[in-house]
């Protein structure tokens, strides 16, 4: 005979072996005029890990700036190219977004006027492990991207970095640090302001299919590796304009190559301008 209470007790156990096993679904949260969220930074707080954020480009988001912590994390915009403007704002004196967590993905976003009292400001500093920029557009930033080499995977592809830089040479179009790999494809890096168009730091580097361009600006490499890593760099274009800072267009290895690490560069259908 079945003793009171079991078939109260049974739903409740299957309820929560179920709900270990199947864990609640991602979210996506929506941001925009007719969103769930009328500022990005208010949705991407409250994410959870693996969430979605999506932002409208109908929106106006100037000034909207912070560190947020979910890792595998997809931002995107929807409608459009939404633009963050840091609008003289910044977080922790670094720049517009600062994300912790692992993994991000961010794509279809345009981000501009980062600026800082260091004079690195950036849209997206990375202080998390491993980022994915697509079809994203950053443009008249003091860095167009600065991560902080925890070690991590760096994707960059189908984007555009312009003229950011800080107008002294200590800030760059683009500067991954000491991460694990760096992939760089279907890109355009342009006019860096007295920076390199690129720097990279990480152990690894496969840089295919580029366009990097100084154009009339002032920029010095067009490529910086300057600890060189196991490098392939092919089918690209390379463009020095009359102005630039340096008479070379690569440079490897020229603070010396870090301990443990393989330092080989292999170049192979490139196109290389010197207009200098």
């Amino acid at each position: 005979m079945t003793k009171p209470g079991v078939f109260l007790v049974l739903p409740a156990a299957l309820a929560l072996l179920f709900s270990a096993a199947f864990p609640v679904s991602a979210e996506t949260l929506t941001v925009g005029p007719k969103g769930r969220f009328a500022k990005p930074c208010q949705a991407l707080q409250a994410a959870k890990d693996a969430d979605t954020v999506e932002i409208d480009a109908a929106g106006d988001y100037s000034g909207d700036v912070c560190q947020f912590g979910a890792s595998n994390l997809l931002i995107r915009g929807v409608n459009g190219r939404p633009h963050i403007r840091a609008a003289g704002r910044y977080v922790n004196g670094k720049g517009i977004w600062i994300p912790s967590g692992s993994n991000t993905t961010v794509e279809n976003i345009e981000m501009s006027g980062a600026t800082v009292p260091d004079r690195n400001g950036t849209p997206i500093r990375l202080d998390g492990v491993g980022l994915t920029l697509r079809r994203v557009y950053f443009h008249d930033n003091e860095n167009g991207l600065l991560t902080n080499g925890t070690g991590g995977d760096i994707l960059i592809e189908y984007s555009e970095f312009d003229r950011n830089g800080d107008g002294i040479g200590q800030a760059h179009n683009i500067y991954v640090n000491a991460e694990r790999s760096l992939t760089v494809r279907f890109s355009t890096f342009r006019r860096s302001k007295v920076g390199h168009l690129f720097k990279s730091r990480a152990a690894t580097n496969f840089i295919h299919f580029n366009r990097f361009s100084s154009e009339d600006a002032d920029s010095s490499f067009e490529l910086d590796l300057p600890n060189g890593g196991y490098s392939v760099v092919a089918g690209n274009v390379f463009q020095q304009g009359p102005f630039s800072q340096n008479q070379h267009i690569i440079d490897y290895m020229g603070e010396g190559g870090n301990p443990g690490q393989q330092n080989v560069i292999l170049l192979a259908y490139n196109t290389f301008i010197n207009d200098g």
